[in-house]
């Protein structure tokens, strides 16, 4: 295809249709699935105990199966299985738009290795430049996994010197999970990747969330009069909608609106801690590709307002005997009461707003939570 990464080497042995060559492994893995390809040799370079080609790898010719201690071995003729890599990248600094096209041999690890490296050489190579640029990536990807067997995902990224590095970074995480899969195979059949680059920093800061109302009750939908301030532009309003917890307790809930790359710390630390104390017994084994797979895709986007509730770290044994008790009997309820717990099928609810910036930092505000009659 557009792109080709590989490696010459001397052929020992030609029986009939069968080829022996290198002399050495090349990787070392035993039974492969490999590109085959002939070669036009321009030069060698002489060194005292070793030598070097010099050449360009030229047109497919057969499939190397195994990759051995003392060689590679190959056979004419025969094609390796192999999965599209289709890249469209826009500039739209230049107003260039160029689709790349590259065949990659179905090795799952060789797929891990080269399909992010293939769109992070497309991007580079349409940009042709290294600076301040904001990259919006959208990925299908036909497999084994995802619903009807296809995984889909967009996200906004920027960086100041190499977008393109950071835009590859979920496609590389997702491609790592179902690849690697010690359970089932992952049958990957093609991956399209679609890039829109911006020159400059498409970031915003959040100015102010106010609520519609400030006093609510458990369950009800409010929303969130939003200001963000794009850098180096106008400030935009937005309208965030948010929905308070079914099981939410009365008085004062403390909310943080913020981007997705922004974690609170002692929330996290808190909920372990009252979970341990609640008598919660901690996950021992590590969660299944699917549910990796789904924590993935279901995440925040950069450029997502969030809203969700925090918690204030209590400042003495008082405050977290309270946070505990709450906790547990929250847990009692749900016990007791069956049909309060979220079912698969339900639509899972949505406290955020997709926006057409980068979301750079969090805002406190809060809502006093009234009892539900």
């Amino acid at each position: 295809g557009d792109f080709t990464f590989g490696s010459m080497g001397t052929v020992t042995a030609v029986d009939g249709n069968r080829v022996l060559a290198f002399g050495h492994s090349y990787t070392h893995r035993g039974n492969v699935n490999y590109f085959m390809t002939d070669a036009d040799v321009i030069s060698t370079i002489h060194g005292p105990t070793s030598g070097m080609k010099l050449g360009n790898v030229q047109g497919i010719i057969g499939r190397v199966n195994q990759d051995r201690q003392d060689g590679i071995g190959g056979i004419l003729g025969q094609f390796p299985q192999t999965v599209p890599v289709i890249v469209t990248v826009h500039d739209k600094d230049t107003g260039r738009e160029i689709t790349y096209n590259t065949m990659v041999a179905y090795d799952e690890e060789v797929l891990a290795a080269l399909a992010p490296v293939v769109v992070y050489s497309s991007i580079n190579t349409t940009l042709d430049r290294q600076d301040a640029s904001t990259a919006s990536l959208q990925f299908s990807l036909r497999s084994s996994y995802g619903k009807d067997g296809l995984i889909s995902r967009r996200n906004m990224f920027y960086d100041d010197g190499d977008v393109a590095k950071v835009a590859v970074t979920e496609l590389n995480d997702i491609l790592a999970v179902i690849l690697g899969n010690k359970e089932k195979e992952a049958d990957m059949l093609d991956l399209k990747v679609d890039v829109t680059i911006d020159k400059g920093r498409k970031t915003a800061t959040l100015v102010s969330a106010v609520p519609s109302k400030q006093e609510v009750v458990p369950g009800e939908e409010i929303t969130f009069d939003t200001t963000i301030k794009p850098y180096r532009g106008e400030k935009i309003k937005l309208s965030v909608p948010y929905k308070v917890p079914e099981h939410q307790q009365p008085g004062q809930l403390a909310l943080d609106v913020h981007g997705r790359g922004l974690v609170n710390v002692a929330k996290i630390l808190l909920a372990q801690q009252q979970a341990t104390e609640a008598g919660a017994k901690p996950a021992e084994e590590e969660p299944t590709v699917d549910v990796q797979l789904q924590n993935m895709l279901s995440s925040n986007c950069n450029n997502d307002i969030v809203i969700e509730s925090t918690v204030e770290v209590p400042q003495n044994d008082a405050e977290l005997k309270e946070s505990i008790r709450q906790a547990q009997k929250l847990a009692k309820e749900l016990a007791k009461n069956p049909q309060a717990v979220k079912k698969p099928n339900q639509k899972p609810v949505v406290n955020k707003l997709a926006t057409d910036y980068i979301i750079e930092n969090v805002i406190h505000t809060s809502v006093k939570v009234l009892e539900k009659k």
